[in-house]
């Protein structure tokens, strides 16, 4: 029987120059996406609205109730997002925030 493969996508409301760093993480974590869309601050559920993923997570709630507009939608509770901001260690270099995308 033939495997099935999942595609998958970053989709990201930053634009340049953070994409950069969005791209350096993934491949410092061996990650590799099929697409990579870099918003520029365009709203995600709009965007993800036309690109009709099968299922989109995402650790901002805000990105998650915008996108369940128009596709299945999932909250990641563990993104830094969601982090109590006392937590995060001055001068320490976080991962890029972003949604995957399950196609």
């Amino acid at each position: 029987a033939p495997s099935m493969r999942i595609r998958t996508a970053l989709v990201t409301a930053r634009g340049a120059p953070a994409h950069e760093r969005a791209i350096q993480t993934l491949m410092s974590w061996n990650i590799t996406v099929d697409e990579a869309m870099f918003l520029g601050g365009m709203p995600k559920g709009e965007f993800l609205r036309e690109f009709e993923p099968d299922f989109f997570f995402d650790d901002q709630t805000g990105h998650v109730t915008s996108a369940a507009l128009h596709v299945p939608a999932g909250h990641v509770s563990s993104g830094i997002a969601n982090r109590p901001s006392n937590t995060v260690q001055p001068g320490r270099e976080l991962p890029a925030p972003g949604g995957a995308i399950l196609r």
